[in-house]
């Protein structure tokens, strides 16, 4: 992305994660899946610590909170933003963020489609021409 080695981009990611709100409950996978940042930072908490430090915010954590085994070791972290209290996005800089919002009209639409889904047991039109044919 933009021309960035893994590695950053990775902690450009993240960092932009945790400036969408002001607390996050936050669980990385182990090696192998996150290796670049194993291999760049050592542990989960020094990742996200950096990512923390490339917001240019205050950050405390909590944890880990959690930690299991589970297609490795996983830790669960509580990171809170610290200091000033965040404000409203205005208008004009959440339509930045989501340029396209769905709104009642989509959600009709929607609606509509799920309710022509067959219900369980019900078969598909098709279906039923099938067992017509067959039946004569």
């Amino acid at each position: 992305a933009d021309g960035m080695q893994h590695v950053e981009g990775t902690l450009q990611l993240m960092a932009k994660l945790l400036q969408l709100a002001p607390r996050h409950f936050v669980e990385l996978p182990d090696r192998p899946w996150m290796e670049h940042m194993y291999q760049a930072y050592g542990t989960a908490r020094a990742f996200l610590g950096a990512a923390a430090a490339v917001t240019g915010q205050s950050w405390s954590f909590q944890g880990p909170l959690c930690i299991s085994q589970w297609y490795g070791r996983r830790e669960v972290w509580l990171i809170s933003r610290t200091g000033v209290a965040p404000q409203a996005i205005p208008p004009k800089g959440f339509k930045a963020l989501f340029s396209r919002t769905l709104g009642l009209g989509y959600l009709k639409g929607v609606q509509q489609q799920v309710a022509s889904f067959p219900r369980q047991g019900q078969r598909l039109p098709q279906q039923q021409q099938q067992q017509q044919q067959q039946q004569q």
